[in-house]
């Protein structure tokens, strides 16, 4: 009987895992069953066999990630036995963790010669972008690298961030989301691109900002100064630090709306006035419209390549990116 019980409860668990998989932009379901025909021969549902069996035997749930990179590169996964892509979903990605494409022999042939910097506030789309330029042939620069000189940013010391640039061809989220940012990197790079994400209204990104933040905390409430500090996200009292650089709030003002509705339209008026002129350098985007797939690959002149933007880092309640 506990045996009976263990394989029900390992039943239930898989079910939500797979249709993480199966919704994910980097799961093709008719790519799997036509590159494997043993899973279509046998009428096995492709996200449960890629969850159970294939992720672990180095097949690819599309040709846009690589489970043997992804296993090879991260050992401590491929030693838990845990399906590359849904960790790369429920952790990789947080912990600045990045993957490769099947079609790797394709991307070896493109040659990136421009930078890309995505400079819109975070919880606009921009790990969904990042995601786009990946598949396009970019290489995206390590989030929790960049994130961990915050306190640079803070005293407007650029001269690390800027070598860090050189690390990779695109980029996005702190410090690059952040005020001035830009500025310094415009002046460094000046053949680059700017992406300015933007959602509908100050007030939709608002409550975006503050619902992920109480999703990553595992609270059903807005947080308070206590959870922020707490917060081990990147480093305990990283996040803290973080909004009291960029907003100037105190524990009785964190998440005030207007003070944070009030940043977010002076960045994105600061980011369009800097640029102002200058249309081949800065596209404002928003990743709701449906020409934002379109609209990028022309700013970014690789049409010929296509281009998708596939959802990811949103909360249960931030279904609109």
């Amino acid at each position: 009987m506990p045996r009976l019980a263990t394989r029900i409860a390992g039943r239930a668990k898989r079910r939500p895992r797979a249709d993480l998989i199966r919704a994910s932009y980097l799961f093709n379901a008719d790519w799997y069953l036509d590159h494997y025909p043993d899973v279509r021969d046998a009428g096995t549902d492709p996200a449960l066999h890629y969850l159970i069996h294939g992720g672990i035997e180095n097949r690819d749930p599309s040709p846009s990630f690589s489970s043997a990179w992804y296993l090879d590169t991260y050992e401590d996964v491929r030693a838990a036995r845990i399906n590359p892509l849904f960790h790369f979903l429920t952790h990789g990605r947080f912990e600045g963790r990045t993957f490769a494409t099947h079609l790797k022999a394709i991307n070896d042939l493109l040659t990136i010669n421009q930078k890309v910097f995505v400079i819109g506030r975070n919880k606009t789309g921009t790990t969904s972008l990042a995601a786009a330029l990946q598949s396009a042939g970019y290489r995206i620069g390590s989030q929790h690298e960049a994130e961990g000189l915050l306190d640079d940013w803070h005293r407007r010391d650029f001269c690390a961030l800027l070598e860090y640039c050189h690390s990779a061809d695109a980029f996005q989220d702190v410090p690059f989301s952040l005020p001035d940012t830009y500025k310094a990197v415009d002046i460094a790079f000046p053949d680059a691109k700017f992406v300015l994400t933007v959602r509908d209204s100050p007030e939709q990104w608002y409550k975006s900002v503050t619902t992920f933040h109480a999703y990553l905390m595992g609270l059903d409430r807005r947080p308070t100064a206590t959870d922020v500090k707490r917060f081990g996200y990147h480093e305990p009292g990283w996040l803290w630090r973080q909004q009291r650089y960029v907003y100037g709030i105190d524990e009785a003002s964190l998440y005030d709306p207007s003070i944070y509705k009030a940043h977010y339209l002076q960045h994105n008026a600061e980011v369009i006035e800097h640029f102002k002129g200058r249309p081949q350098s800065l596209l404002v985007l928003n990743l709701s419209h449906e020409t934002a797939a379109a609209d990028l690959a022309r700013f970014l002149g690789i049409g010929q390549l296509g281009i998708k933007i596939p959802h990811l880092n949103a909360t249960p309640h931030d279904l609109d990116r």
